[in-house]
C-alpha cells in the first residue's frame, strides 16, 4: 500500500484547531493572513505584549512600532482600543497571536514593496511572507459578470472532480472556509445555504 504524505496544510487563522491537526500529525502549517501584514504586525506585537496601545487612563496615546508611522488611536483597530464594542472577538485574536508558534509560515496578503518596513520589522519575531495580492477577479475588472452577492477568489474548477473521482476512496480530506456551501443533489439540483439559514 503506498501511502501519501501532505507537505503541509494552509488554513485560515480563525480555525486555529487545524494547526492542532496538523501538528499532531506531523504536518507543517501555514496560516494565510488576508488583510495588510502592517495590520498583522500591530497584532502580534500587542496580543504578545510586546507593545502598549491606548489604554483606559490614556485612550488618546500615540503608539510608536517598528516598521510603521506613529499611529494615533482613530489610526488602530477597534479590537485594540478600551472602547471596544466587539465582545469577545478580542479573545480570539489573543489566543491566534499567542499560539503562532504553531505555524511554520504566515503567509500574508500583501507584497513587499507596499509594506517592507513592516514586514521587516517582523523578521525576528514571526516572519510574514507576503504573497499578495489576493483579490476576485470582480475587483480587477476581469469578471463583471460576476455575482456581486458573494465573493469567489477562484472560477469553479471542474477538473477537480475529474482527479477526485480517480483517487481512492476515503483517501482526500475537504476542509472549506466559506460563509455557505452548496451540496448537488442527482434529483434536486443545487441547494446553497449560508450558516445563518442552518
Amino acid at each position: 500500500m503506498v501511502t501519501k504524505k501532505l507537505s503541509c496544510i494552509i488554513n485560515n487563522p480563525f480555525v486555529s484547531w487545524v494547526a492542532d491537526v496538523a501538528i499532531s500529525h506531523g504536518i507543517p502549517c501555514a496560516m494565510v493572513w488576508i488583510q495588510p501584514c502592517s495590520l498583522f504586525a500591530i497584532y502580534y506585537r500587542f496580543y504578545n505584549k510586546l507593545s502598549s496601545l491606548p489604554t483606559l487612563t490614556d485612550p488618546e496615546m500615540s503608539v510608536e512600532l517598528p516598521g510603521l508611522p506613529l499611529l494615533r488611536a482613530e489610526d488602530l483597530p477597534s479590537y485594540l482600543l478600551p472602547s471596544n464594542p466587539f465582545g469577545s472577538l478580542p479573545k480570539l485574536l489573543s489566543d491566534m497571536f499567542q499560539n503562532m508558534k504553531k505555524y511554520k509560515w504566515v503567509l500574508g496578503n500583501s507584497f513587499f514593496g507596499l509594506e517592507r518596513d513592516a514586514i521587516e520589522s517582523m523578521a525576528d519575531l514571526c516572519p510574514i511572507s507576503p504573497i499578495g495580492p489576493l483579490v476576485p477577479p470582480s475587483l480587477l475588472g476581469e469578471d463583471e459578470d460576476h455575482d456581486s452577492g458573494t465573493v469567489e477568489m477562484w472560477k469553479r474548477e471542474d477538473t477537480c472532480i475529474e482527479w477526485l473521482n480517480k483517487e481512492a476512496p476515503s483517501s482526500v480530506i475537504y476542509v472549506s472556509f466559506r460563509k455557505h456551501f452548496c451540496l448537488i443533489s442527482k434529483t434536486n439540483g443545487v441547494h446553497c445555504k449560508s450558516p445563518e439559514e442552518q
